[in-house]
């Protein structure tokens, strides 16, 4: 344990428990560790090279960091299916291990269902229940082991690799129902074709009178006839 200590007086009877008195304050073992120590010293080795290789190891032993960390066990990660490619891809790699990392420090005791957000900002659920804790994202893990204490943060064991919903994913736009159909409108018979005005023939041509000569109105005229025997 973080050093030793003697007893000096043994057996200190109290209403409500015993007491040893000892020569020294004793240190528990995790403020000896940081998170990356930890790790390793709980055996969790694929989390450490994996932290390595995707180049965030140094956040994992910064003091001044403050994170919670979700550790998949050694058998959690050797299940995930190409994982020898995905050590070889650092960016891939540390976006799936942020997705395990949580700003501050966060006990199971404060932990309560529904949804949590991990540094990455991608989704992620918590259920707390009697039968223990799981976190889900596109699959789920099951806490096997909870608060487990570093210098600098502190470690939920999970059972599983969490994968990250995918973040291309997008719902289908919303069907919209056609417009309704209208029914044409009504036709309209064509005006009737008017016959044309009926052709009349001209007038016909008359001859003008024919007026009676001169000589004849003196003829014709009793009163004149003394015009007429001079004539």
């Amino acid at each position: 344990i973080g050093g030793s200590a003697n007893v000096v007086v043994a057996d200190v009877v109290a209403s409500n428990g015993v007491a040893h008195v000892i020569d020294a304050v004793l240190t528990p073992s995790f403020l000896g560790f940081d998170l990356a120590g930890l790790a390793t010293e709980a055996g969790l080795t694929t989390l450490v090279d994996a932290a390595v290789a995707a180049g965030i190891s140094e956040a994992l032993s910064d003091p001044d960091n403050s994170l919670t960390i979700l550790a998949p066990t050694n058998d959690a990660f050797a299940a995930v299916e190409g994982l020898a490619d995905l050590l070889m891809m650092p960016d891939e790699l540390s976006a799936l291990l942020l997705y395990h990392s949580f700003e501050g420090i966060v006990q199971s005791s404060q932990l309560v269902s529904g949804p949590v957000s991990p540094i990455t900002n991608l989704s992620m659920t918590v259920e707390v229940s009697d039968a223990g804790v799981v976190f889900t994202g596109a699959n789920s893990a099951t806490v096997t082991a909870a608060d487990v204490l570093a210098n600098n943060g502190l470690v939920h064991v999970i059972d599983a690799v969490l994968l990250p919903p995918d973040s291309t994913e997008t719902e289908p736009p919303m069907e919209t129902e056609p417009p309704m159909e209208t029914e044409p409108p009504m036709e309209t018979e064509p005006p009737t074709e008017t016959e044309p005005p009926m052709e009349t023939e001209p007038p016909a041509e008359t001859e003008p009178p024919t007026l009676p000569s001169l000589v004849d109105i003196v003829v014709d005229t009793e009163d004149l006839s003394t015009l007429e025997t001079a004539v």
